[in-house]
């Protein structure tokens, strides 16, 4: 049973340690893409303030827009004045610049000059959202030609709202700034559902952009992306087959999105990131799929962790019979404390009523109580009560006879017991006592004093009578002003 026990404890830890290690891997992932979307949407800010929102870029799309005749001059103007640039930013990740003008007609777009003049309306619903707010819109989208993290920005000539500009990044351009700082195997992978009806016919039909994925049967791979990683060589095409094949078997876009499953004797770890479009549905995924050897080095610490605690289990099980022949004196220490007051380390009631069997023939007995004492609860708070209660703890041990026996009775009650010692030498004590508890002046603590009431000729058979004999008396102290010190 003990080793069924421990096999159980080192699984479930495990277990729990897989599951904290690739959730931290999968929030890794979404931070470094959050954060290299933000620096490309910093390009883009860029190129749009400094290089297209300038007032002979906006006067040739305010042309544009009056006269459909100029098309052909003002594109090729457009075309000259901003192609350098263009082919200079796709080296940095810009993939699509691309103007638009009312009515969401395309203008000119630089990844292909061939197709413009094209209604853009149910398509690219970041163009009806510019249109209508006059705002930029920022997310992925898919187009005419290529998907893309897009940047659209509202376009003004002399206050005239004249249509609008596109500047997008492919997955490519993130997955290039991820795999500098965080090498794996990066994709992106597309819901067929969400091209169709989008991409022209020819295109779509060409297969040149798009490539089915063994993953799931509504997924296609971003060729473009795609040719880029396995040009990287992190996979090559073969793996990547074997290993759709086998994360397919496991696989559930709905409920989970991190997976792991060994092949050639490594680990690898699958991470798809949904991407969502303008209306916040997901049409895409970001996946990674990385070697990840710390879960499969885990393991082994686990398993020589189990083998080490057996033998420690068989080891301990030698020593048993030390154990119990020292039980009894581990039971007697645990009694003993038991006897003590732990704020003040005296005896409690209990440890001094065990303490008069010891005690042969008569003694006197001191039983003081604490002036007040809720008084300075109520204004100075327990914690000073508590200090209160430990300093007079140890007036008493430091004024007391070597062989008297002292206990907190209970709350702010002690009592004292003094073995043969007739009236007059517990009065002397008593008063010596009363004395040294009113002189006191403790750090941080109030002043306080503390009435007595004093008994002699107690034994263990007459205890309880004497006790509330000596109770009277301190009650009796109480009521002619504290401070005092009653006996009979």
């Amino acid at each position: 049973m003990v080793f069924i026990s421990i096999d159980y404890y080192i699984f479930w830890q495990y277990k729990s340690n897989k599951k904290t290690y690739l959730n931290e891997q999968y929030q890794l992932f979404t931070h470094i893409v959050k954060t290299s979307t933000v620096s490309l949407n910093n390009i883009a800010d860029t190129v749009f303030y400094l290089k297209i929102n300038t007032p002979e870029i906006l006067q040739i799309i305010y042309k544009a827009d009056k006269n459909k005749k100029d098309w052909k001059f003002l594109r090729k103007k457009l075309i000259k004045k901003l192609m350098p640039d263009y082919n200079f930013l796709r080296k940095y990740g810009i993939r699509q610049l691309h103007f638009h003008l009312l009515n969401e007609i395309s203008f000119v777009r630089f990844h292909r000059l061939d197709k413009y003049g094209d209604s853009l309306k149910h398509i690219r619903p970041s163009l009806m959202l510019v249109n209508k707010y006059k705002r930029i819109v920022r997310g992925f989208e898919e187009g005419r030609v290529f998907n893309g993290f897009r940047n659209v920005y509202p376009l003004f000539y002399r206050g005239e709202f004249i249509g609008s500009v596109e500047i997008s990044f492919s997955a490519k351009a993130i997955i290039n700034m991820i795999y500098k700082s965080y090498p794996a195997f990066y994709g992106l992978l597309l819901k067929k559902s969400d091209i169709k009806n989008k991409v022209w016919n020819d295109l779509n039909k060409e297969n040149k952009y798009r490539i089915q994925s063994r993953l799931d049967k509504d997924l296609v791979w971003d060729k473009k992306v795609l040719d880029y990683m396995l040009g990287l060589g992190y996979l090559n095409k073969r793996d990547l087959r074997n290993l759709e094949k086998i994360f397919s078997k496991k696989i559930n876009l709905k409920n989970k999105k991190i997976y792991i499953s060994e092949y050639k004797n490594e680990d690898f770890i699958l991470m798809l990131l949904p991407v969502k479009n303008i209306k916040g549905e997901t049409v895409a995924y970001l996946i990674s799929l990385k070697k990840d050897n710390y879960l499969k080095i885990q393991r082994k610490h686990y398993f020589v962790l189990g083998v080490l605690i057996t033998l420690l289990f068989i080891i301990s099980s030698v020593f048993i019979g030390l154990y119990l022949q020292k039980r009894s004196k581990y039971f007697h220490l645990l009694e003993e404390s038991s006897y003590k007051d732990l704020l003040t380390k005296l005896l409690n009631r209990r440890g001094l009523i065990k303490a008069l069997e010891e005690i042969n023939g008569n003694f006197s007995m001191l039983f003081l109580d604490i002036d007040r004492f809720k008084n300075i609860n109520d204004t100075y708070g327990h914690n000073i009560g508590d200090d209160v209660l430990m300093a007079i703890a140890n007036i008493l041990r430091q004024n007391v006879r070597k062989g008297d026996l002292i206990a907190r009775w209970g709350g702010e009650e002690f009592l004292i017991v003094l073995p043969n010692c007739d009236i007059g030498d517990a009065v002397k004590i008593a008063e010596n006592l009363r004395k040294k508890i009113e002189e006191y002046q403790g750090l941080n603590i109030p002043k306080f004093t503390s009435s007595f009431g004093v008994v002699s000729n107690v034994d263990k058979y007459n205890f309880e009578k004497k006790l509330n004999e000596a109770d009277e008396y301190l009650y009796k102290a109480k009521n002619e002003g504290r401070n005092r010190v009653i006996w009979k």
